[in-house]
């Protein structure tokens, strides 16, 4: 093979004492700035694909991946602001579209389509949040894959788009204010001209934005210039105004809360300083619940007193189990998602921690996004998850937090005889002896022979499980005749534990960014 020449250059740093060669400098400039790059990066893709088009069988290959993934895509059903909604993506298009509906069983109408926002689908949807009276909705867009979000404002009845528009932001959430005069968001200072896709993250602030205002009067609620690399993620509760913002740095593996209660004008501290991963559930008057992982490395809920938060006054509401991997107050009941056995197990409790009931799914598969399944409001008597599995398409589904039934709302058809095969879930034993989960997805009735091609996946990193969900690449894999094994690695957390693995590849990221800062001092603060 004969690739593409990529040149080299005298490029040396020095840093703290060690001189570092850097050959390939020049690559790191944007495509759309370096006539060079581009061209570099066109006689890869070029060279690549020469190789690939030239392999026999491709054609009828491609042909069918293209006709099982060329399907309606949906996902993410939630109520908010009295509407319901969810995502739906036509077959052939690249980006999914926010779907509205007032009553459920009612058509289902486009409120945001990111098809329509520009020509190569390059212009995409993010983070999203409405206010409580259903009025407005606040959505951030990102173009060509940058972390880069710019935010507007619709008024969701008449469709009109306001003016003002919130630049050089980066948020994960935008909670708007009970009375609905604005939002809460977060954004950097406004980076040099041409850096705006090199420069670092740093510096961090939240502001509160108010409705017919421009964003150089936006109110400034939060920073912390002695911490640049802090991050924040804001939070309001369900019932006052207690704020409650999360501080990252790098990775949610460790986060620090801080609380503005309700009535009160400064931050406190809610949870000790990094130790741990915490997340705000919702508070009773001077009562704050939490699911961490302090002192429980599979996480627990516990509840908090605003006037003594120290962690040896916390109350444990649901102890360390299984792998928590999220939780949701409604109500007096927590709505709690578990990972067993690598299969998603979902148990329903009191506040005083008795079980009310688990919530029961039609086969072998996962939750889709986990974070958005069994979420709402707090006082909400409903809620929405989605199930896929590696023979069960991505399906919608309501549940009734009362009756706890699951209603199916919508499917993706799926041009294949999914009973013509089965799945089940195997183990192996490693080495050492450990045994490591595997799910077998085969033709029904086929023998364990070993006869058949086998293509096997696995990640085991990160803390990041593998679930048994939907694949197309898996259909057409069976379709041809072989068989599919999803292994569950170590690293994974489908069985607990993982977490010390993490910290210690964070610690090297954190020290790395602070030498990229020329600023070792903010390693200390990292740690």
């Amino acid at each position: 093979m004969s690739y593409p020449e990529t040149r080299c250059v005298e490029q040396r740093d020095t840093y703290h004492g060690t001189e570092v060669a850097d050959p390939y400098r020049w690559l790191e400039a944007d495509v759309r700035s370096s006539p060079e790059v581009a061209a570099w990066v066109a006689a890869q893709n070029a060279y690549t694909r020469g190789v690939l088009d030239a392999l026999p069988g491709r054609p009828y290959v491609a042909g069918r991946l293209e006709a099982l993934m060329d399907r309606p895509r949906i996902g993410g059903p939630f109520k908010a602001g009295g509407r319901y909604y969810h995502y739906r993506a036509e077959a052939g298009q690249q980006q999914a579209a926010l779907m509205m509906c007032e009553r459920l069983g009612e058509p289902w109408r486009v409120l945001l389509d990111p098809n329509q926002w520009s020509g190569d689908g390059s212009v995409a949807l993010s983070t999203l949040s409405f206010s409580e009276d259903g009025r407005y909705v606040a959505y951030a867009t990102t173009e060509s894959g940058s972390d880069w979000q710019t935010v507007r404002v619709m008024e969701i009845r008449s469709r009109r788009v306001l003016s003002h528009r919130l630049e050089w932001v980066k948020c994960w959430s935008m909670p708007w204010a009970h009375d609905g005069s604005g939002f809460y968001y977060t954004r950097h200072p406004e980076p040099a001209p041409g850096q705006a896709f090199q420069a670092l993250s740093v510096d961090q602030k939240l502001y509160f934005h108010r409705l017919g205002r421009p964003q150089a009067e936006d109110e400034l609620v939060l920073e912390r210039p002695d911490q640049p690399l802090w991050s924040f993620s804001p939070t309001l509760n369900d019932r006052d105004d207690t704020l409650v913002v999360s501080v990252y740095v790098d990775s949610p593996s460790n986060n620090l809360l801080l609380v503005r209660p309700a009535g009160e004008d400064g931050f406190r501290p809610l949870t000790p300083h990094f130790e741990g991963r915490h997340s705000y559930l919702g508070s009773d008057g001077r009562t704050v619940y939490l699911q961490t992982t302090r002192d429980a490395p599979m996480q627990r809920v516990v509840a908090v007193d605003l006037d003594r938060p120290e962690p040896e006054c916390w109350r444990t509401v649901v102890p360390e189990s299984s792998p928590l991997i999220s939780a949701a107050l409604f109500g007096d009941r927590l709505v709690l998602q578990y990972l067993e056995r690598c299969l998603p197990v979902v148990r329903i409790r009191r506040l005083d921690g008795s079980l009310e009931r688990e919530v029961s799914f039609p086969g072998i598969g996962t939750l889709g996004v986990q974070s958005s399944s069994f979420q709402g409001h707090r006082d909400h008597r409903e809620t929405f998850y989605t199930f896929s599995g590696p023979l069960i398409p991505p399906t919608l589904y309501r549940y009734d937090l009362e009756t706890g039934e699951s209603s199916p709302l919508a499917s993706a058809p799926v041009d294949m005889d999914l009973d013509a095969y089965e799945v089940a879930q195997i183990h192996c034993t490693s080495r050492d002896g450990t045994r490591v989960p595997i799910f077998l997805i085969r033709p029904r009735g086929a023998p364990p022979d070993g006869s058949r091609p086998a293509l096997v996946t696995g990640y085991g990193g990160f803390n990041l499980p593998v679930p048994a969900s939907f694949s197309p690449v898996h259909l057409a894999w069976l379709e041809l005749g072989g068989v599919v094994a999803i292994t569950n690695l170590r690293g994974g957390s489908e069985l607990g534990g993982g977490d010390e693995v993490v910290k210690d590849v964070l610690l090297v990221v954190q020290h790395a960014r602070a030498v990229l800062l020329q600023r070792p001092e903010l390693y200390g603060a990292c740690l």
